[in-house]
């Protein structure tokens, strides 16, 4: 019956209610763990791609200018300049330089969604006592139980007006079963009766009927009605004279 499934489905939720409110009775011990990372992707890079270009750039051409002038000055003191300012062209940012630095930059962009920046791991743990709280736990246990009751009385009356039907349905289904049975024999019966009729009418049924009529006062004594007689015809279930 789904009504009585489902009543039975919500006393087992009603335990497990019940086994819930009873467990904060008891000191709690929680761990957590976390375990982190973060990362950054442009989904557009050209715009820092440009800016840092243009950066390098202007930083290549102070670095040269730098240099020039660090030769010249050298060169005007009659002094050899040391070997990083031989060959100023070196800090030069060629277009060389450029693709390289376009390429290493999107190679170091495209991060998403493996390359993470990972973050320590941590580890946490708590653990709780109850010892007061207003006989809150209490209250929620004794609500518990009678929410389970009441489940526990619905399932049971249901259970009786089931089975008051059933049974109920049962004798109706006897009932007419003994009442066909019945019919069936009084068909028969009756059945039996008129063929026993037709028998007994077909067996004693006279051929010839004589009807004798008493002399009347007030008629000749000499005046005798005469016999009458009569063919009976065959009529069921009685006799026509």
């Amino acid at each position: 019956h789904p009504s009585l499934v489902a009543l039975r489905a919500d006393r087992n939720a009603a335990n497990s209610t019940i086994k819930t409110a009873k467990a904060s009775y008891f000191p709690t011990l929680s761990l957590q763990a976390r375990w982190s990372g973060f990362t950054r992707e442009e989904t557009n890079p050209d715009l820092s791609i440009q800016q840092s270009i243009a950066s390098a750039q202007g930083n290549s051409a102070a670095t040269v200018g730098l240099c020039d002038t660090f030769n010249e000055l050298y060169t005007l003191s009659g002094t050899t300049p040391p070997p990083q300012f031989g060959n100023c062209s070196q800090y030069a940012f060629t277009a060389d330089d450029s693709v390289a630095f376009d390429q290493g930059f999107r190679a170091r962009n495209d991060v998403w969604p493996f390359s993470f920046s990972n973050e320590p791991v941590t580890l946490s743990a708590y653990f709780s006592l109850p010892l007061f709280n207003g006989f809150d736990r209490q209250l929620q246990v004794e609500r518990a139980i009678a929410i389970r009751n009441d489940v526990d009385y619905q399932i049971h009356g249901l259970e009786l007006q089931i089975r008051a039907d059933v049974t109920e349905a049962v004798h109706n289904l006897q009932t007419a079963h003994q009442t066909v049975r019945l019919q069936v024999e009084n068909t028969a019966r009756a059945g039996e009766e008129m063929r026993l009729a037709q028998e007994r009418s077909s067996g004693s049924r006279p051929d010839r009927i004589g009807v004798r009529i008493p002399p009347v006062s007030g008629l000749s004594r000499g005046c005798r009605w005469p016999l009458v007689e009569s063919r009976s015809k065959s009529r069921e279930p009685g006799v026509e004279s």
